[in-house]
């Protein structure tokens, strides 16, 4: 997929470290979300992705 932005942003290649490190940190952004608004959904959703799918609840 990051082939496809190469010819629009001729660096991006350099910055695959970046954007996985960023890619990352969805499914706690997601927990964080869960927990300060109040929303089950995003909760499980991000202790799904951070637990490998294993979520008591």
């Amino acid at each position: 997929m990051l082939a496809l932005m190469v010819p629009h942003y001729p660096g991006i290649a350099t910055m695959r470290d970046r954007i996985a490190f960023y890619r990352s940190t969805f499914p706690l952004l997601d927990v964080l979300f869960g927990l300060d608004h109040g929303d089950a959904a995003a909760l499980e959703a991000g202790l799904r992705s951070l637990t490998g799918g294993d979520v008591q609840g």
